[in-house]
């Protein structure tokens, strides 16, 4: 018996099959016979290959540092950048019609393009390169004396046919499959990518390439339906004349087909952005339960392959199981809750291992310890237990103390047990300006995270089922007292779903009185806020492969809520500076000793948002030198009344505006002009701030190249720029005191150098603010008097003519009062105020008093949370913390930061490498990637000069 030839010419690339009398025999004969051989096979094996290799070259060029020469530099300058896209007219129609601002669209930067073409391009390679049928290598003489129905299958190659192509585009859709599943595991050792020795990418930046594998999936399963129902409708049966199509619907593996088809379609519909976006809850459920339901029926639908879809499955199913089992044990349903070492009656606090972690001592006397910023006593070489004693959530003592102790091991302070801890398990929520929650939680199970990194945060009362993703805006520190180190941080914004639900269900609890759900019992209640039971999953984000020890420059930049992930990294590398290990914070770098300078720029809406973390950037400031640290504090809402510039600042355009009045030209690098409460707004030097952004709701042509909005650095889809009662009088008191700050600072500064201030300077007759208060008439100077006249305003002495003006004090926050009630520390509790701070608390006649109102009192907009008008709901600030927020009120200033400009001058500061970590919205996304791009100089690095080599780390993730 002969073979048949090995040429499909002669015969044709279509094979006959047997004539079987039974329907269903037939069509699986057909389907057999036209079933692509083991040979073929060989393509989806390249496709892998090819995978595996980008992978181990990606990952020797990661852990070799290959990528931070000047080959690096030229391939970061072409792959950060980042576009965006927003319709024309789109944010003047959105204005007419009311609905809440949104960013413009974020398109994939270059290296997303990138990868997501080189996919694509191999997949199809791998599709319709070369035959699609290769002849099967086995022994067919046996096969066919055995009565093998497969010997029937053509024994020689074809290189193109219906039934072929759609063969080979259904093998690479089922390798496809584990692709896709792994994109989107999110904990190793499941997520292969994830793992730390290899790429070490995590989900949050393979989510992009998650969708549109899975998009891509469904159309090749699509090209594999077309092409195979193009042979089903050629081929006819003899001897009955029915195309074959009739009889496959009498195929249980042809139905598996059509339902995984079918199945995979609702998935990706589900998954589209406008449904995903606005129905998280139904996208996350549906996707769930059709993830392993298409996987099953495709595996089902051709077995001989099915085990591309059992792998995938696997996957999928092992990380889900170890998560839910990290899950169980995290939040207390498995295993015992830490053990937390308890404080010895010697005062030492031993570790599980029996380490001394901390050891008390007397605390100075805090009287006579100086907090100036002129102080030069820094501490150089810091005991890394030094630092351990805390004496609330997130705060430390700064080092910088003129009194030493004559142990490295003792701290500076004794501890002052706070007057109420978060209940293990549960979360404690508070309102804070914005229409924010902060929430604090301390998990039951042993946890620890890296700066930056985000949670998945489930709160029973709000949703049992759905959690949503949070960065984390604390830091964890093993050596802190108690459970105080796993202090978990959420600043969540509400916007609309889930973010909405957790602030109705807040306030609404508020609003009646109660501290916790009435099904839940957490024990001891606060003062303040209410406790909801909470669940957390992770920590997740690529955040944690950063070695920030590499760098010698950092620059934070954050917009709006994104602080969260910006504050977390600001606090983490101030206390390595300070002398911490970086280990014992949850980094994966022990000394940052190269590290010499940080700049944290945050761009905020509001004055009032600065509650969000003003105690957490008070502690940053006093744990490293001044020169160490510079805080920028850009405030959005502001509206001068004609751009302002500094050797060109306008006069009124209105007579009659209270906000146009004639300001003081100033020649010099710095200028001042009168706010509409008379006090003098000062601003920094032109290269770092814009002002003219300000002119209108939305200029014609952006930065980026389409119409930019006043809101497109601070606020994500969604978020609205509603107030709390009280919030407009905090933001005017606290732009106030900024400014009285500022000019009490520049005015020490200029007499210690034996130079008059800029506030000294005679102002000309014809631009003098007669009005303002903060105008001398009679000696024609700003600020003049050597104490403040808002701290001392001028009475009957000696020194004070009758015709000298008064110094009125602004007026205090005028709120409806509540009894003062003790609340909680908040992020950094300070010890005593410094001797300058405490010159500066005299400043304004600030009412101690918690700014408090009640919804009734609230806007319109404010409504719809909650239908009713609840009574009691307070936007409570403590005293501790309204200290902190008018301290940082000196770095917070009117205006949009240059962030060409900064980065230009940062690197120009340094010889060494610089790293920007940035989050915010879609825009500040954009914007930064382009400045990065911008200011990296392969150049520089070639002559030796590392600062040209700039390093982007990005908290942009999305679910």
């Amino acid at each position: 018996m002969s073979t048949l030839p090995s040429s499909s010419q002669q015969y044709g690339p279509n094979p006959t099959t047997p004539a079987f009398a039974d329907d269903t025999d037939w069509f699986t004969a057909y389907l057999e016979i036209h079933a692509l051989s083991e040979a073929s096979w060989r393509y989806a094996y390249i496709f892998w290959l090819a995978i595996g290799s980008v992978t181990l070259t990606f990952t020797a060029l990661r852990l070799f540092a290959l990528q931070s020469g000047r080959l690096g530099a030229y391939w970061s300058k072409w792959s950060l950048r980042r576009r965006t896209w927003r319709k024309k007219h789109s944010l003047a129609q959105a204005r007419k019609s009311g609905q809440p601002h949104k960013q413009p669209r974020l398109l994939p930067s270059n290296v997303e393009l990138l990868c997501l073409v080189s996919l694509i391009t191999a997949c199809l390679v791998a599709t319709f390169v070369g035959p699609d049928y290769i002849a099967p290598t086995n022994d067919f003489v046996k096969r066919l004396m055995a009565r093998d129905i497969t010997a029937y299958k053509p024994q020689y190659t074809i290189q193109k046919a219906w039934w072929t192509s759609g063969g080979r585009a259904g093998l690479m859709s089922f390798a496809l499959f584990p692709l896709c599943v792994l994109f989107a595991l999110k904990r190793p050792p499941f997520a292969i990518f994830a793992i730390s020795f290899l790429t070490d990418i995590h989900f949050d930046k393979l989510m992009w390439l998650h969708r549109w594998t899975g998009r891509f999936v469904w159309a090749m399963v699509t090209l594999h339906a077309v092409l195979w129902s193009v042979q089903l409708a050629n081929d006819t049966r003899s001897g009955t004349g029915k195309v074959a199509y009739v009889y496959a619907w009498q195929f249980p593996r042809f139905i598996y087909a059509w339902t995984a088809y079918i199945l995979l379609t609702l998935l990706v519909l589900l998954s589209l952005g406008p449904i995903r976006e606005k129905h998280y809850e139904i996208f996350y459920a549906f996707h769930v339960i059709l993830v392993p339901s298409t996987i099953v029926m495709s595996a089902l639908h051709h077995p001989p392959l099915w085990w591309w879809c059992w792998f995938a499955l696997l996957l999928w199913a092992g990380e889900r199981t170890w998560r839910a089992t990290n899950w169980m044990y995290v939040n207390g349903f498995l295993g015992s809750p830490v053990h937390v070492p308890p404080t010895t009656s010697s005062g030492l606090r031993l570790s599980t291992r029996g380490e001394v972690l901390e050891m008390r001592s007397a605390s100075p006397d805090l009287e006579s310890i100086d907090f100036s910023t002129d102080n030069k006593h820094y501490a150089k070489n810091i005991h890394r237990d030094s630092l351990s004693m805390y004496h609330s959530p997130d705060s430390e003592r700064p080092h910088h103390s003129k009194h030493r102790s004559t142990s490295s091991t003792t701290s500076f302070l004794t501890p002052i047990l706070p007057p109420f801890s978060v209940p293990i398990g549960y979360g404690h929520a508070e309102v804070l300006a914005g229409r924010t929650i902060r929430l604090r939680l301390i998990p039951p199970g042993q946890l620890t995270w890296a700066p930056g990194q985000h949670f998945l945060l489930c709160i029973p009362s709000v949703s049992r089922l759905v959690s949503h993703p949070f960065t984390c805006a604390s830091v964890y520190d093993e050596q802190k007292p108690g459970d105080d180190g796993r202090m978990i941080t959420f600043l969540i914004r509400a916007r609309n779903g889930w973010t909405k639900n957790l602030w109705t269900t807040v306030v609404s609890l508020l609003a009646d009185g109660r501290r916790h759900p009435a099904q839940e019992c957490p024990g001891t209640l606060p003062s303040s806020g209410v406790l909801l039971r909470t669940w957390v999953d992770g920590p997740f984000g690529s955040p944690v492969r950063t070695n920030w020890g590499l760098y010698s420059s950092a620059v934070i930049i954050s917009g709006g809520s994104g602080v969260s992930f910006g504050i977390s990294v600001l606090e983490f590398l101030c206390l390595c500076m300070a002398g911490r290990d970086g280990r014992d914070l949850g980094g994966n770098v022990g000394k940052v000793s190269a590290m010499r300078r940080i700049r944290f720029i945050w761009i905020l809406r509001d004055f009032a948002h600065m509650q969000w973390c003003a105690s957490v950037l008070h502690r940053c400031r006093s744990l490293v030198p001044r020169e160490s640290l510079q805080l920028d504090l850009f405030v959005t809402n502001f509206n001068p009344s004609v751009p302002l510039g500094y050797n060109d600042i306008g006069n009124s355009t209105s007579p009659g505006d209270r906000d146009s009045i004639a300001l003081p030209s100033v020649s010099e690098g710095h200028g001042a002009s009168f706010d509409e409460d008379g006090f003098i707004d000062d601003q920094i030097p032109d290269d770092f701030v814009d002002l003219s952004y300000y002119t209108g709701e939305y200029n014609e042509t952006g930065e980026l190249g389409h119409e930019e909005h006043r809101l497109d650095l601070t606020n994500f889809d969604g978020e609205h720029d509603d107030r709390m009662p009280g919030e407009t009088s905090l933001n005017r008191t606290l732009k106030k005191e900024g400014t009285i700050r500022r000019a009490l600072t520049r005015k020490a500064r200029a007499r210690r150098r034996g130079k008059p201030s800029l506030e000294e300077k005679p102002v000309p007759e014809s631009r003098r603010p007669p009005d303002s208060p903060m105008f001398n008439a009679e000696t024609n100077y700003l600020l003049d008097s050597p104490v403040h006249p808002l701290r001392n305003p001028p009475g009957p002495s000696a020194d004070t003519s009758a015709k000298r003006r008064s110094y009125p004090k602004p007026a205090s926050l005028s709120l409806p009062s509540v009894p003062t009630t003790p609340l909680p520390p908040s992020l950094g509790d300070w010890d005593t105020p410094s001797p300058r701070d405490r010159l500066m608390d005299g400043s304004l006649d600030w009412d101690r008093k918690r700014v408090s109102s009640t919804f009734s009192q609230m806007s319109s907009s404010l409504q719809p949370l909650v239908r009713e008008a609840p009574k009691g709901v307070e936007l409570e600030v403590g005293d501790q913390e309204m200290r902190d927020v008018r301290i940082m009120t000196e770095f917070a200033r009117p205006g949009r930061p240059k962030i060409d400009s900064i980065l230009k001058d940062e690197a120009g500061r340094t010889s060494g490498r610089v790293v920007v970590a940035c989050c915010g919205p879609a825009t500040l996304n954009a914007v930064v990637r382009k400045a990065v791009a911008a200011q990296i100089s392969p150049s520089r690095i070639r002559r030796g000069d590392y600062g040209g080599s700039i390093d982007l780390v990005v908290e942009d993730f999305s679910y």
